[in-house]
């Protein structure tokens, strides 16, 4: 049975400044928090339909709201939900974060729009493309399936394929990609969004963002007499792009790296508490 898949908007609150963003902190909007009860309310009312249901937390930074982490572990003790959320990655360098998710989500996805320099410019924080990739390579295989989301803009989609081929290398399960939209930021937009013929590009190269597909084991910090895990499947890449391919492409090749243990030391607010 399909899973009821359940998206909440649990924040407005954000600490970064993306200009073509809704909830940039910079801008004058309200910053509330959703009302906890409501959300256990209506999760006694998903689980009395008696089938899987998947819970994915939004924002604004989903990973500010204080609430989270108690009543994502509730909701998964009492109630057996899949959880999953969508993150700018600013509080991953923190080890407390990282084993929360790893005990307790089904699905990460985690927003990068570029190469370090570009998605730092873009997000507002430098260093913050370093410190996901530390974060990713700390995560992968060891919980929740992973997925990079890019939003490809004007001057960012001609470094999408040399990003994919980069995220795979980390142990990314998934790759996503959507066009930027003019709803949230229409003074953004007009001169950031992409151009047909970027479109008929990206359709084109898309075949050879996966040149040599391959399994690569999961990476680990065992030790070489440990007994070898089993292969992971190469990360699949996907997109909402209009006069792109409608299918899953083939998974991207990627080869195995050990994830690096120095804690990060880049700032960011306090997120679950």
């Amino acid at each position: 049975m399909k899973p009821l898949v359940i998206v909440w908007r649990v924040t407005g609150r954000c600490n970064l400044s993306c200009a073509f963003c809704a909830y940039d902190r910079t801008q004058n909007i309200s910053r509330r928090h959703t009302d906890e009860s409501l959300v256990r309310q209506f999760a006694e009312l998903a689980a009395s339909l008696s089938r899987p249901v998947l819970l994915s937390w939004l924002g604004g930074e989903p990973l500010l709201w204080p609430a989270l982490t108690q009543l994502t572990r509730d909701l998964r003790q009492r109630h057996g939900f899949a959880i999953s959320t969508t993150t700018n990655g600013t509080t991953l360098h923190r080890e407390d974060v990282r084993q929360h998710l790893i005990e307790h989500y089904a699905e990460l996805t985690i927003s990068l729009d570029g190469p370090a320099p570009l998605h730092d410019a873009l997000r507002g924080q430098s260093g913050l493309f370093k410190q996901i990739q530390h974060a990713v390579k700390q995560i992968a295989g060891r919980g929740p399936r992973l997925r990079i989301n890019t939003v490809l803009m004007r001057h960012t989609i001609a470094h999408f394929p040399a990003l994919c081929r980069e995220v795979a290398r980390w142990g990314i399960d998934e790759i996503t990609c959507n066009q930027l939209g003019g709803i949230e930021r229409p003074e953004f937009y007009p001169a950031n969004r992409l151009l047909p013929e970027q479109v008929s590009t990206l359709s084109t190269q898309w075949p050879a963002l996966h040149p040599r597909p391959a399994a690569s084991p999961r990476p680990t910090t065992a030790s070489t007499s440990a007994p070898s895990p089993p292969p992971r499947r190469s990360p699949t890449c996907r997109t909402s792009l209009p006069n792109a391919v409608s299918q899953p492409a083939p998974p991207l090749a990627r080869t195995a790296t050990a994830p690096k243990c120095a804690q990060s030391s880049s700032r960011s607010e306090k997120a679950l508490p």
